[in-house]
């Protein structure tokens, strides 16, 4: 696009220069942009929380993590977030392996046993790190078990990501209209 407001622009196939969704680049969820947002010299507690995922062998999951606390923060401010009628279009239930009880999960196939134990597991050091980081979400919002995951699941089947080239970590981001573009083959 000629405008520096757009950031995103997809093209149908077959037809290329169509426009067929434009995003405005403050709108799209960049779990780098995020990070710089939440992250200050004097974030102790952020800090001991990104501590805590590393220990627990889940680093590569901080940019979700990042978007995950975006996720729940714009959730709590409700009508007032720039992302309300997005977030107001997103499913409410999720068929995924966090939302399984014990049952379904036993009866899955090893391997995908095991991606549903890794997939909670996750969502359990989340949660874990979330506690350390006093004042970043209110407290209803903390123990809301159903608000927290449905967060969980937005981002894991929303979001775009990409290794970066340099030493640091790799990137993820929320395209708000265009995630509804994620789920076909590249």
């Amino acid at each position: 696009s000629d405008n520096d407001d757009w950031s995103v622009s997809l093209s149908q196939s077959g037809e290329q220069g169509t426009r067929l969704l434009q995003v405005p680049s403050k709108l799209i969820l960049s779990s780098k942009r995020i990070r710089k947002e939440m992250m200050s010299d004097d974030d102790k507690l952020l800090q001991v929380a990104l501590e805590h995922l590393e220990n627990k062998n889940v680093q590569q999951q901080i940019p979700q993590f990042f978007l995950w606390l975006k996720i729940l923060q714009e959730y709590e401010k409700g009508q007032s977030s720039d992302w309300y009628p997005w977030i107001q279009s997103l499913p409410r239930t999720f068929d995924t392996a966090v939302c399984m009880d014990n049952v379904e999960v036993e009866s899955l196939p090893p391997f995908a046993w095991s991606l549903a134990k890794i997939e909670s597991l996750h969502l359990e050091e989340f949660l874990e790190a979330l506690q350390m980081v006093d004042g970043l979400l209110c407290e209803e919002t903390q123990r809301n078990d159903d608000l927290t995951r449905w967060a969980f699941n937005v981002v894991f089947t929303r979001c775009w990501g990409e290794d970066s080239d340099d030493d640091d970590e790799s990137e993820c981001d929320i395209v708000p209209m265009g995630d509804m573009f994620n789920h076909a083959d590249p």
